[in-house]
């Protein structure tokens, strides 16, 4: 799946979880709202879960340093 892809559908639950509004009430922007750097975070994000989730189902262990 393209990682832009799986940030997108992480956002979007992220948003309807949260009713697309912060704690202060305020409204959430959409993806196409958001700057490229937060995109850009969503996406590494996501990336590393996926990147867990692969590792989880092959089952290997993370190194030392975490990654």
């Amino acid at each position: 799946m393209e990682e832009t892809l799986l940030a997108q559908i992480a956002y979007r639950a992220f948003g309807d979880w949260t009713e697309w509004k912060t704690p202060k009430g305020n409204r959430i922007p959409s993806w196409s709202e958001l700057p490229m750097d937060v995109q850009n975070a969503w996406t590494a994000a996501t990336e590393t879960v996926a990147i867990q989730v692969r590792k989880d189902e092959l089952n290997i262990q993370p190194r030392a340093d975490g990654r």
